[in-house]
């Protein structure tokens, strides 16, 4: 399961470096039998025979931001990196309302449409290395870390790593930005069914403004859409080291409705845009 926590928001900057315990590899294949067997454990809608998808989102806050008490939102699907957030009808200065809220959404993506491991990885040389560590609210202590590295010097992620735990959940998610800071985000999982989903994930930041560490919160309620397991409500909060609300940043409400899916609703959108 792949957690793309770079698409976070505007004021992320850098986070101290966690250490991370050392093991010893076990096996070249390891990486790939890991990736597999974690992707196993996981839901994608596209696997289930999601091809094509839109869908609508109502923000409770929304009037908070200027120009935007009647825009329309809109998540579309249209197979692989063809996805977006819509954001029509806002008023004023609408390019900065429209980014505003394209990077508060964007992580909520990655609980419509997660993809497996092998995408996180590609291009990557990746290893595995089984390493002992401690999570709040978790009795295991043995974990296997799956990095990979690039080989580019200008890439802004110079190392992707993730924890996995014996039966290939991930529990935390960590991007290795290019000044050698860490981006860190916990995991937690939710089984429906026979498979898990990603429920909550918390991405610790900073906050540009105070220079102040914060945590972006997101959770997710899942339901049946059609056959497909799919988000219906997402809660986005933000708080400080107490956890506390942050001042200055707006929790949403954000609510999934309207689905369109498989009727060829978002592929056409994409194919105008070409």
């Amino acid at each position: 399961m792949r957690y793309r926590i770079l698409m976070v928001l505007v004021f992320i900057a850098a986070v101290a470096t966690a250490g991370w315990a050392k093991g010893k590899p076990s096996g070249p294949d390891l990486p790939h039998r890991l990736m597999t067997m974690s992707d196993g454990m996981y839901y994608f809608p596209d696997q289930h025979g999601l091809k094509d998808m839109a869908v609508d989102l109502s923000i409770d806050e929304l009037s908070i931001f200027p120009g935007a008490s009647d825009a329309h939102i809109s998540f579309l699907y249209a197979g692989g990196d063809r996805q977006r957030f819509d954001i029509t009808n806002l008023q004023g200065n609408v390019d900065q309302t429209r980014g505003q809220l394209q990077n508060l959404l964007a992580p909520l993506s990655n609980f419509i449409t997660p993809l497996p491991s092998a995408a996180a990885f590609t291009g990557l040389k990746v290893t595995a290395t089984k390493v002992a560590r401690q999570l709040e609210g978790l009795g295991d202590s043995q974990f296997y870390q799956i990095s990979g590295t690039t080989a580019n010097k200008d890439a802004a992620v110079t190392e992707y790593r993730v924890l996995l735990d014996m039966h290939g959940l991930a529990h935390q998610v960590e991007n290795v930005l290019k000044d050698g800071n860490v981006i860190a985000a916990r995991v937690d999982n939710t089984k429906i069914g026979d498979s898990w989903h990603i429920s909550r994930v918390t991405t610790r930041l900073l906050n540009t403004r105070t220079n102040t560490p914060q945590w972006r919160i997101d959770s997710v309620d899942y339901a049946s859409v059609e056959g497909f397991i799919l988000p219906v409500k997402a809660t986005v909060q933000f708080r400080d080291t107490f956890n506390k609300p942050e001042r200055g940043a707006t929790d949403l409400t954000v609510t999934f409705k309207n689905y369109r899916i498989n009727k060829s609703v978002a592929a056409p959108l994409f194919d105008a845009a070409k």
